[in-house]
């Protein structure tokens, strides 16, 4: 038992890292892959299944219908994982690349803006940390264990959003 929290410790130590080292990696894969009209294109509507992708009343009623079997709320529930473990990675390389359009505006641009250069560099540590731990919950979620609220990164990311827009100049792409 004296064992078990280091061991646990430990390895929850190396599940963050190795999330935080995926978030680097789309970071840079991202600042590659900019496209000007990505901004015309973006909608926080394509996030919204989220909301309700893991939402146990769809267990319920799974539960409540005949011939239901404990297997298939086990088969729906990591079909569902999937899914939205999709959904955040799209999110995430989103957010990643507006955060690479919105300095590019920001170096730009003829007015000096740290007061958007802070909110963006606390946004971008707000947005990783949420992520490990939506990734956290997920997983823990899969076993029936947690529930995970993703509202808090959507909210991030319309803010992004919004501040893109109010900064591209009319008529340019971005």
């Amino acid at each position: 038992m004296d064992l078990l929290v280091p061991v646990l410790f430990l390895l929850s130590l190396q599940a963050v890292v190795l999330l935080l080292f995926r978030q680097y990696r789309a970071v840079r894969r991202n600042a590659a892959a900019l496209n000007p009209d990505w901004l015309y294109q973006l909608s926080i509507d394509r996030y919204r299944p989220m909301l309700r992708l893991l939402d146990d009343r769809d267990f319920r009623l799974l539960r409540s219908q005949p011939g239901f079997t404990p297997d298939m709320t086990a088969r729906v529930r990591l079909q569902r994982c999937q899914i939205f473990r999709q959904y955040l990675d799209s999110l995430n390389s989103d957010f990643q690349q507006g955060v690479q359009i919105l300095k590019m505006l920001m170096a730009q641009s003829s007015q000096d803006r740290p007061d958007l250069a802070r909110v963006l560099v606390r946004m971008q540590i707000l947005f990783a940390l949420g992520m490990v731990l939506v990734r956290v919950r997920l997983f823990l979620y899969r076993w029936g264990l947690a529930k995970v609220d993703i509202s808090p990164l959507i909210g991030m990311f319309d803010f992004l959003r919004d501040k893109l827009r109010g900064l591209a100049p009319m008529g340019q792409a971005y």
